[in-house]
């Protein structure tokens, strides 16, 4: 287990470069970092008590450890705020600075090894921040700024939140790390939820792990629900290899069009032009009319074919929306008739979602299993006398 960005830090932090250059290039600016650094800093004296490491050794200790697995040169500095009774922490990263609040009885009901776990976490949160030229730090920024906006749109929701929890994810790991083993992260995390003073690692994991088996998700809020990360941390430290795609198809899953966020989005963009693309590289299926119905969906040469890469797995929204994708194609010129409905059934079936286009086809044109399939069989000649009769 170690402490690296997961694949979908990368691509967000792509997709928003990409997207949304101007916001990236002002989060990414000194301005406004040292304007947020100093609203942080009168915050946490407004609100918090400061616990210095003369009589808190334990919790300066624990970040000593920290910095030294992270290689983190940073000022860390703990404050106990001032209300709360759930057992808690955060991280307020500034330049240089990791300032951790701790709310609850958070000193009273963790032990040495448990506190390493808290503070690994937060200070893993830190080093996320800091790496590269801060790119994670103004992607999660960027997406909190616009996540709470009023009317953003659903894709950036989407990602805020997974972008988020896939955060919580590395921070475990990073709890994890800096305590020495899964057990003390468990133990902090069930803590957490339940205030309990003590707590057994390996019963909370076998709870966890039946929780998963009836089909839990990850949930919908900043963090993974408590069961899911622990899940993730016990199955992950079994099998290395396999933990980040664990990560991935519980906290991302499938592409959906129910929950797409920007990077699934992006993706299916590019599926939905080499679609469009294969359709219109066949001259028979390629009018005027058809052209400039395509032209509609995207600026650019649409007929510039790219390699056709669908989601994996293909949900069964997406296979629908690419099957009316196709369906539209297919019926904007009423002069290409069957042969257009029979080329692009082919091309839906070639690419793995024929059954999903017939279903389609079938609701929307009102034919019959038996005529579709007829129509299928009729398709090589209704091609051959097409080409025959050329251009009209």
């Amino acid at each position: 287990m170690t402490l690296e960005p997961l694949s979908y830090h990368h691509e967000v932090v792509a997709a928003l470069r990409r997207e949304e250059p101007g916001l990236w290039e002002w989060f990414a600016s000194d301005e406004v970092e040292e304007a947020f650094a100093e609203r942080v800093r009168l915050d946490l004296l407004k609100s918090t008590v400061r616990l210095g490491r003369g009589q808190h050794g334990a919790l300066h200790e624990a970040a000593d450890a920290a910095k030294a697995a992270f290689d983190l040169d940073v000022d860390v500095r703990f404050y106990q705020a001032a209300a709360g009774v759930e057992i808690n922490a955060g991280l307020c990263h500034l330049p240089g600075e990791a300032h951790v609040v701790l709310s609850g009885p958070v000193l009273d009901k963790l032990d040495a090894l448990e506190l390493r776990a808290l503070v690994g976490h937060e200070l893993a949160h830190q080093k996320l921040l800091t790496l590269g030229d801060g790119e994670h730090r103004i992607a999660q920024q960027l997406l909190r700024s616009i996540a709470d906006h009023h009317g953003a749109a659903p894709s950036y929701l989407f990602t805020a939140q997974r972008l988020e929890q896939m955060t919580e994810v590395v921070a475990d790991r990073g709890g994890c790390l800096v305590a020495g083993d899964v057990a003390p992260m468990v133990r902090c995390l069930a803590k957490t939820i339940s205030g309990l003073t003590t707590v057994d690692a390996e019963s909370y994991a076998a709870q966890a792990a039946d929780v998963m088996r009836q089909g839990a998700d990850a949930g919908e809020g900043t963090h993974p629900e408590t069961f899911a990360r622990v899940h993730l941390l016990v199955e992950g430290a079994r099998a290395p290899a396999q933990a980040d795609a664990l990560v991935d198809a519980l906290i991302r899953g499938p592409i959906r069009m129910d929950a797409l966020d920007l990077v699934g989005q992006l993706a299916l963009v590019a599926t939905t032009r080499a679609l469009i693309g294969v359709c219109l590289a066949e001259p028979l299926l390629a009018t005027e009319r058809v052209r400039a119905h395509a032209a509609e969906f995207f600026e650019g040469d649409v007929s510039e074919q790219g390699p056709v890469v669908l989601p994996d797995p293909l949900h069964e929204s997406v296979a629908e929306y690419l099957a009316y994708v196709l369906l539209d194609l297919a019926t904007v010129d009423p002069d290409t008739g069957d042969l257009a409905i029979g080329l692009v059934d082919r091309v839906a079936t070639e690419h793995g979602f024929g059954n999903a286009f017939e279903a389609v086809a079938r609701k929307e044109l009102r034919r019959s299993k038996k005529a579709v399939a007829e129509l299928r069989a009729q398709l090589p000649s209704l091609e051959e006398r097409a080409r025959a009769q050329g251009p009209s």
